[in-house]
């Protein structure tokens, strides 16, 4: 088969029809030079649901959907609408992390939270405010009482 765009167009076609067949679903796939879409309506449960996958040379955008991102030992992380759904976020570097499942953090080991423990590397600065039985002024600390 000739490389050409009518080729292309002729087996996305027969794809569609091959899957709108085979799971009774309006499935479309589209192609151009620079874009490809794919979009799957179904509606067997009672519940009509439809997404459409676009992905262009600007990126790639899911409507209609959530995308679920998996690792080897099946740890996955959810994108879906204005929310992302994970255990962990880190920089790409590793070095400061969140860990969302046990509430724990390290901002680059300057703040550190354990679980149990925060550490801060650095100078705290408080104007004014209460730590335990200390009161904090612009002027002094003193034991509250």
């Amino acid at each position: 088969m000739e490389d050409t765009a009518s080729s292309h167009t002729q087996s996305i076609s027969q794809i569609n029809n091959a899957i709108g067949t085979l799971t009774n679903n309006q499935t479309t796939f589209t192609q151009t030079s620079t874009d490809f879409n794919f979009f799957v309506s179904r509606s067997g449960t009672g519940t009509p649901s439809s997404s459409n996958l676009s992905i262009t040379a600007d990126g790639a955008t899911l409507i209609g959907g959530s995308l679920t991102i998996k690792d080897a030992n099946n740890n996955a992380t959810v994108i879906s609408g204005g929310k992302i759904t994970t255990n962990n976020i880190s920089n790409t570097a590793g070095t400061s992390w969140i860990n969302l499942g046990l509430g724990t953090f390290n901002y680059g080991d300057k703040l550190i939270w354990n679980g149990s423990t925060l550490t801060v590397e650095g100078n705290i600065t408080a104007n004014s405010g209460y730590i335990a039985a200390w009161e904090i002024t612009p002027t002094m600390i003193r034991k509250f009482t």
